[in-house]
């Protein structure tokens, strides 16, 4: 993996950089960039002891974020994979998060506000 930024000797004020790593790592690294500095993830992976079960190997995720707990809990023959199995779900989760956070904020933001009657904005008065 290797880090890399312009920002110091560009412009100062301004923030460029970027990261080259292998796929896995830059899907990771999205999802953090989209959570607060402040959010904690909790993983725990275990392997189940149920010999009819194939699928043995349980990772599972917990992720504290401001005023909201993701969770995310998968299992497979190998545990890389239910790792990655968890790491996209906590992604979908936090994606969806985001957008309902942005939704009511926009909504939220036209409440807000002030509505101008039709006659102010442009509109024709009505005749009398």
């Amino acid at each position: 993996m290797h880090l890399a930024s312009l920002s110091k000797t560009l412009a100062p004020g301004l923030r460029i950089g970027w990261m080259v790593a292998a796929p896995g790592i830059v899907r990771r690294a999205v999802i953090a960039k989209q959570v607060s500095d402040l959010a904690v993830l909790e993983i725990e992976v275990s392997k189940e002891r149920n010999p009819a079960n194939p699928e043995n190997m349980v990772a599972e995720a917990t992720l504290h974020l401001k005023g909201v707990t993701l969770r995310a809990k998968d299992a497979s023959r190998d545990l890389n994979h239910s790792v990655n199995l968890v790491a996209e779900e906590l992604g979908r989760q936090v994606k969806r998060h985001r957008d309902k956070r942005r939704k009511r904020r926009e909504q939220r933001a036209a409440a807000a506000s002030p509505q101008l009657p039709p006659d102010a904005a442009g509109g024709q008065l009505p005749a009398m």
